[in-house]
C-alpha cells in the first residue's frame, strides 16, 4: 500500500492506494474536533504507518495523525484537526501505474469559493496608483493538473502539471507587466484546485494552460479545451448553410426588461 497527503489553501487530500479495493468508513468526533477512517485490513503497512510523518506544519485542517490497530481487521487512522471539515471520500480504479485508490478530500465546513478569495485578497493587497484607473482587469489563469494528478508523462519523464505551472507563471509575468492589468493563479505550487464557473465570472478572463486532450489519472476522464463563442458559432454555420434557421420565442411575460 502507498499513502500520499497534498495540502492546499482550499482542501487537503490524503490518497491511499492499494493492489486490491479498499473497504473503509469514515466519521468525525466533536470535542475536540477530529476524523476517524476505518479500514478493514489486517495488515498495517509501512505506508500507512509512517502517514502520521507526511502531515506538514502548514497544512490548513490537520494538527496531527496517528495509525494503530482498533480491533481484529481493522485498522484506524484518526486525524486531529484544526477547524471543522466536511469530508468527501471516494475510490478510483486502476489507470496507468495507479492500482487501486481510496480518496479522502478534507474541505471547511463553511464552503468558500478559493478563486473568489484569492481575488479578494488580492483586492486588499493592491496598493492605490497615483493616477485614476477606469478598470482594473483581472485574469486568473488556471494551470491544468496539479497534486495528485500528474496529467500527461513526456518521453523523458517530464509531468504536465509542471510545464503548465510554468507556462502559467511566465504567461503572469507578461500580463502584470501591461497597465492596468494583473493576473492571478489558481494554483501556484503542486496542488489541485478546481475553478468554478462563478469565479470564472468574477474574473475578466480565465485561461486553462492544458492539452486539449490528456488522460488524467485522479479520475480517468479527459480534460477538454475551454470552450468559447467563437467555437461555438462556428459549430452551427453547417446548419446555417443547409437552411436550418433557429425559431425565436417571444417572452411570455408582460413586465418589459431594460438593458443598462
Amino acid at each position: 500500500m502507498a499513502s500520499r497527503i497534498w495540502p492546499a489553501p482550499d482542501y487537503t487530500r490524503i490518497t491511499l492506494e492499494s493492489r486490491g479495493t479498499i473497504k473503509h468508513s469514515v466519521f468525525t468526533l466533536k470535542d475536540p474536533e477530529r476524523l476517524v477512517l476505518d479500514l478493514e485490513s489486517d495488515e498495517l503497512s509501512a505506508a500507512l504507518a509512517d502517514l502520521h510523518a507526511k502531515v506538514t506544519a502548514g497544512d490548513p485542517y490537520i494538527q496531527g495523525l496517528r495509525v494503530a490497530y482498533n480491533r481484529p481487521g481493522v485498522i484506524r487512522v484518526v486525524m486531529d484537526l484544526k477547524t471543522e471539515v466536511a469530508p468527501q471520500v471516494f475510490t478510483l480504479k486502476p489507470i496507468g501505474e495507479y492500482g487501486f485508490r481510496l480518496v479522502l478530500d478534507l474541505y471547511p465546513a463553511l464552503a468558500v469559493d478559493p478563486l473568489i478569495a484569492l481575488i479578494e485578497e488580492s483586492q486588499k493587497k493592491a496598493k492605490p496608483g497615483t493616477g485614476e484607473v477606469a478598470r482594473l482587469a483581472t485574469i486568473v489563469i488556471d494551470p491544468g493538473h496539479g497534486g495528485e494528478d500528474p496529467g500527461a508523462i513526456g518521453r523523458h519523464g517530464s509531468r504536465e502539471k509542471d510545464v503548465t505551472l510554468i507556462i502559467a507563471r511566465r504567461l503572469k509575468a507578461q500580463i502584470d507587466a501591461e497597465p492596468n492589468m494583473r493576473a492571478l493563479l489558481t494554483r501556484d505550487g503542486d496542488f489541485f484546485r478546481r475553478c468554478t464557473r462563478a469565479s470564472r465570472r468574477r474574473a475578466g478572463c480565465a485561461p486553462t494552460s492544458s492539452s486539449p486532450s490528456t488522460p488524467t489519472p485522479s479520475c480517468g476522464r479527459t480534460r477538454a479545451a475551454p470552450r468559447c463563442s467563437r467555437f461555438r458559432s462556428a459549430a452551427r454555420l453547417p446548419r446555417r448553410r443547409s437552411g436550418w434557421r433557429r425559431r425565436r420565442t417571444r417572452p411570455t411575460s408582460s413586465v418589459a426588461s431594460t438593458s443598462t
